[in-house]
This record gives structure tokens, C-alpha cells and sequence, in this order.
């Protein structure tokens, strides 16, 4: 009870400040030896260079967000909207360049306090946010997830494989994404690091089997999103970068072969990095979700009789994606994986037609791999997580 009275209490400071601000190069100093008074970071921000988070921002951003809706954070704008209204802006993110690696949204704040529904982060690269202090309610929800538009969308290096007539392999990251081995297709999309380079999940591959206009493309990977919390995160909501389901097959109109389902992507990646790190207790405990997309059912064989395409595959949840139900004799998509004794799957061949030669229904897309959540911090937060957090003592 104490822990929640302090971040209380320094929230309604914060409340004062209100400006807005423009983060300025510093003067290339290391940003670790840089003093208090300006509210300078004194703990260096992992991945971003000094010149780029040299100081927090002047701006406390409440985002409340109605119960059920879901807003978008748009990192290029600043604009945060939820069905048509605009709920708040913050700074625009600045660029901050990675060797070999995608570049970094940075948005520099003073607070962050997050209440109600669902915000979705929308950039072109992994999203970076620094601040004072960061407060992510119990009715929050902030979002990586693998779809189209998110931050750091399939800025991966572990892509499925395309495997035609098999279905997708699954993206990779945390491990090799899910195979297609099952009658001679692919393997999963490699495994990779974030050691020196922050990027997301990895999207997963897909059946070219069809003519132009094939619909089973792989599912996308999680963003990845960091932050960086100068006094306190409060994490009692969700963050979740889970990756996205693979698209089912359907019925090819020429050969005899059904599509394969697209693979799964695999889960983005998560970084919270703060001095102390707050994750509740009891019924109310901050939950960090980064699990792979199920793959795609397989579609059904050239019989002309106009069979339903294969069912696509779920995105990732706590659990993993579930891979979906293949059109008939057409295969099942492998699950997403979510921890590390629970990989992703692989998928099965299609079967072929009892009536005759009338062709062989699509194979399933495998899974897609969990991807990877790190805490840097000098507290023991309690946390819930899929896959398993690593925890980093850090700082000075």
C-alpha cells in the first residue's frame, strides 16, 4: 500500500507540469553523468543513444479511454483518438537511428498515466517511450499486437518460410517459429536476439500455391515497445506484443491442390526498464503478454463443389494462438507458442480426396514462436508473464 501511495502522490505533482515538449540534441555527453535539475536521465535508456534521450518531456498525458473502445496512438503524429473523437496528443516521437536495425520512435514525456480500454501504438519502428513516471491501470490495456499499422510491425529477422502446398512456417524469435515438415514442406522461421538491437516479431510465411490474388498470408509478428520510467512504473494493466494468426487457405481455381493456411507470426518483444518496477499484488497484478499467432487451416482440394476455405489462425494470447480448422481433408494450423516449454507447433499435410482424383486439401500453417519480455530494474517486481520475464539488475 505504501509502493501505490508514493506513485499517487508524485502522479498529482507531475499534474502541474503541462507544457509541451521539444526534445533538443544534448551535447553528446554521456547521458548518465548529466545532473538532476533539468530532470536530465541519470540511468542511461537502453538501446537509444544519449543525443536522443538526454531528458524526459514537460508534458503529463492522462489517456482514459471508455470502457470497451480502443484508441490509437499515432507515434507520427502525436494524435491519440478512439472512435473519431481525439482523446489527447502527446510530442511527436523522434527518430533515433540503430546500426543494423530498425530506428526507434522515442516520445519524451514527463508522466504517463493510462485508464480504461485498449491503446494501440501505431509507428513505422519499435516504440520507445521516456518519462518520469508511468502509470498503466488495472483497466488498461497497451498494445504491440501483430496486425497492420502497429509499432515496429514485422521488423523481425526470423520470417516464416513460404512453403507451397504445406501451409506457412511460423516466424521465429524466442525459438525456431513452428515447421511444416509433415509431407515435405519447411521449416520455421530462424530464432534471433535483442542483445544489441531492439526490434519486434517476425511475420509468418505463406502458401503461393494459388494463382495472383492468394489470400493466405502469414500473420504479424508483435511490435516491440520499451519503457523507460526514470523514478517508478506502475504496471497493474496489460502490455501485450502477441503476434498475429496466419489467413486460411481456400480452394485454388486450377491444379488439384488446396492452399496452405499462412503461418503464424510470432510474439514482439517487451522491455520495461525503471528503478523501481511495480507490478501489484493480489487479484490486481500487471500482466506482460508476448505470445505467437496460430497458423492458418489448410484449404480444400480442386473439386468444384465450392468447399469453404480453411479458418484462419487465432493471434497470440496469454496462451499462444490457436491454429486454425482446415477446410475438408485439408489440415489444422499449428498453435503459437508462449512459453519456453511450450513451443510452437507444426502442421500436417493435406489428405487427399476419398472420390477419386479430385486433389489433395491444403496443409495447415505452424506457429508462431513467443517472443522475448526483459524487466531491467533494481526492485523484485511481481509480475505475470508469456513467456517467462527476464529479469536484469541494472543501473548505477
Amino acid at each position: 500500500m505504501r509502493k501505490r501511495a508514493v506513485a499517487s502522490a508524485l502522479w498529482l505533482t507531475l499534474a502541474t507540469h503541462a507544457a509541451c515538449y521539444s526534445p533538443t540534441a544534448s551535447n553528446g555527453a554521456d547521458a548518465a553523468n548529466i545532473g538532476d535539475a533539468a530532470l536530465q536521465i541519470t540511468w542511461p535508456v537502453r538501446y537509444v543513444p544519449a543525443d536522443k534521450a538526454s531528458s524526459v518531456g514537460t508534458l503529463d498525458l492522462s489517456i482514459v479511454v471508455p470502457t470497451g473502445a480502443t484508441a490509437i496512438w499515432d507515434l507520427s503524429t502525436g494524435k491519440i483518438t478512439a472512435n473519431g473523437l481525439q482523446l489527447g496528443e502527446a510530442p511527436v516521437a523522434v527518430a533515433a537511428a540503430q546500426i543494423d536495425g530498425p530506428t526507434l520512435q522515442v516520445v519524451h514525456l514527463r508522466g504517463l498515466k493510462m485508464t480504461g480500454g485498449i491503446v494501440e501504438l501505431r509507428g513505422v519502428g519499435p516504440a520507445v517511450i521516456v518519462a518520469d513516471l508511468i502509470i498503466v491501470d488495472s483497466s488498461a490495456t497497451l498494445s504491440v499486437d501483430g496486425k497492420s499499422g502497429i509499432a515496429g510491425v514485422n521488423s523481425g529477422i526470423g520470417n516464416g518460410p513460404d512453403s507451397v502446398e504445406h501451409g506457412g512456417g511460423g516466424g521465429g524469435f524466442g525459438v525456431t517459429g513452428g515447421a511444416t515438415l509433415v509431407g515435405g514442406g519447411s521449416g520455421g522461421g530462424l530464432a534471433y536476439s535483442i542483445a544489441s538491437t531492439f526490434r519486434g516479431g517476425s511475420h509468418g510465411g505463406r502458401d503461393p500455391q494459388c494463382p495472383s490474388g492468394s489470400t493466405s498470408f502469414g500473420g504479424a509478428g508483435g511490435g516491440a515497445v520499451l519503457l523507460y520510467a526514470r523514478t517508478r512504473l506502475t504496471l497493474l494493466g496489460v502490455i501485450s506484443a502477441n503476434g498475429g494468426g496466419g489467413i486460411g487457405g481456400r480452394q485454388c481455381t486450377t491444379g488439384l491442390y488446396g492452399e496452405g493456411g499462412g503461418g503464424g507470426g510470432s510474439g514482439g518483444a517487451i522491455v520495461l526498464q525503471s528503478p523501481v518496477i511495480e507490478g501489484g499484488a493480489g487479484s490486481v497484478t500487471g500482466r506482460l503478454y508476448a505470445t505467437g499467432g496460430g497458423g492458418g487451416g489448410g484449404g480444400p482440394g480442386q473439386t468444384g463443389l465450392g468447399e469453404a476455405s480453411g479458418k484462419d489462425g487465432e493471434p497470440g494470447t496469454s496462451l499462444g494462438g490457436t491454429g486454425g480448422r482446415g477446410a475438408i481433408y485439408a489440415a489444422k494450423g499449428g498453435s503459437g507458442g508462449s512459453t519456453g516449454s511450450l513451443l510452437p507447433g507444426g502442421s500436417d499435410a493435406g489428405t487427399h480426396y476419398t472420390s477419386g482424383n479430385m486433389g489433395y486439401g491444403g496443409g495447415g500453417g505452424a506457429g508462431g514462436a513467443y517472443g522475448y519480455i526483459e524487466l531491467r530494474t533494481r526492485s523484485s517486481p511481481t509480475v505475470l508473464s508469456a513467456p517467462s520475464a527476464v529479469t536484469i539488475v541494472d543501473g548505477p
